[in-house]
């Protein structure tokens, strides 16, 4: 990729990356870690974020410049100078809003600070249409727009009143030294130190497994649905579920319930191995044989990015940004349609039978991290 900005550079830019919410969750997590990355590379970062949130507590623990001026999550007009005069008073050059509600925050805002560029980073996919006569001016007013590939650069371009000027594709960045710590060679699929024993599993079987949130749009149900019957044909096929509710959603809580009933009337829930969140979830993910994530939709997933460093392939849905990172040519995984559960078993039963298919992705998943996601590369590409 070719730099926006040169080291020399860097000395004009104060960057605030601004996320006022209480959440804490991929895209959060993210823009915590880009940030320390940042300021590890010698830019002059503040997280302008809520004080008390989860965001505040891990800025604070990294030691990065932290700002807790009040922004609304919404629209509101009358707060336009106190936030002008909070970036004039930190100097701020560049705010990077990292919520969608954020550009409708900050509209107008270059009415105050003339010189201020006002960069967006969504991190959802855009499937509704906003090109009324508001929504144009706020998203005009954007200097960047980015994108974490093709796919989700062709939705904002579909269904938001921007530019293709304004948008710039830069990928999700992943820590590489991470996978030496658990055996990986640094460029290849070398067999990764697989700790089954930490985890209670036994090695020698295929293991299908889900890590993420336990949330309807995540596919779970739809993954056990088509996974269960394959238990009584194939004794070497184990299956784990990882993750917890998405936090104060009463459906999340009542859809883990349903997955649950689901584990144990089917009569294999000893080859069923269900934990909650995992915070050493990459441990995890290298025991298994092939990650299973049949969300409805997917921005730009980072864990499948986790997931092919660890040279481990991914099955999937159609949908989203997904697509952009299995493969036009399914290269690293396969992809079936979302809400669906006959494809999958179909494919899952494919590949208990041609486990060879899954050896010949691994190469292909860790070069593609390391060529494509490697946070050297991309940390200073928004700029």
């Amino acid at each position: 990729m070719e730099a926006i900005i040169t080291p020399n550079q860097l000395s004009t830019i104060r960057l605030a990356h601004v996320f006022p919410n209480d959440s804490w969750g991929g895209a959060e997590i993210y823009m915590v870690q880009l940030a320390d990355w940042q300021k590890q590379a010698g830019l002059d970062v503040t997280i302008w974020c809520k004080e008390g949130s989860p965001i505040h507590q891990e800025a604070l623990k990294r030691g990065l410049k932290v700002l807790v001026d009040p922004v609304p999550l919404r629209r509101f007009l009358g707060k336009l100078p106190s936030l002008a005069h909070s970036i004039r008073r930190e100097n701020f050059t560049h705010l990077q809003i990292h919520w969608s509600g954020g550009v409708m925050t900050f509209a107008g805002i270059k009415l105050f600070c003339r010189e201020l560029k006002v960069l967006y980073h969504p991190h959802m996919f855009i499937d509704y249409r906003k090109k009324d006569i508001f929504h144009r001016w706020a998203y005009g007013q954007l200097d960047q727009i980015f994108a974490a590939g093709e796919c989700a650069k062709q939705s904002y371009l579909k269904n938001l009143p921007v530019k293709e000027s304004q948008l710039k594709i830069v990928p999700y960045g992943l820590d590489l030294g991470e996978t030496a710590n658990l055996g990986e060679a640094s460029n290849s699929s070398e067999t990764v130190k697989k700790d089954f024993s930490k985890w209670g599993l036994a090695s020698g079987k295929f293991y299908a497994g889900f890590l993420g949130r336990i949330d309807r749009q995540k596919g779970v149900k739809e993954f056990l649905l088509a996974a269960i019957p394959l238990l009584k044909k194939y004794p070497q096929l184990h299956l784990l579920v990882v993750g917890e509710p998405t936090r104060n959603e009463k459906d999340s809580l009542t859809y883990q319930d349903e997955l649950k009933t689901l584990i144990h009337e089917s009569g294999f829930s000893e080859r069923i191995t269900e934990l909650g969140y995992q915070k050493d979830f990459r441990s995890l993910l290298s025991c298994l044989d092939v990650l299973v994530m049949p969300s409805y939709q997917e921005t730009y997933s980072l864990l499948i990015i986790h997931a092919f460093s660890l040279g481990v392939p991914v099955l999937s849905t159609n949908d989203g940004g997904t697509p952009d990172l299995i493969g036009k040519q399914e290269e690293r995984g396969w992809l079936v349609p979302p809400k669906t559960v006959e494809p999958l078993r179909e494919k899952l039963e494919f590949l208990l039978q041609h486990p060879d298919e899954i050896l010949k992705k691994k190469n292909g998943c860790v070069t593609y991290v390391h060529s494509h996601h490697d946070y050297h590369q991309i940390i200073l590409e928004f700029y």
